[in-house]
């Protein structure tokens, strides 16, 4: 149980810091943009990186 629970908040805390690292690069943000990002990021950590990522997709054509 213990084992499954690591797994989870591992997985948990890279998508999170993959969600901040992609705000960071994003070079069409202004830095107050990339600042309210990344907040919502810490804020709301699944929800938020799910968003931000979600404004950022380019569907394929």
């Amino acid at each position: 149980m213990i084992v499954g629970q690591l797994i989870l908040l591992a997985v948990v805390l890279v998508y999170i810091i993959y969600g901040i690292i992609k705000a960071m690069k994003n070079k069409s943000l202004s830095l107050l943009h990339k600042i309210v990002w990344i907040a919502i990021i810490v804020l709301l950590p699944v929800l938020g990186t799910s968003a931000y990522l979600r404004t950022t997709f380019i569907p394929r054509t």
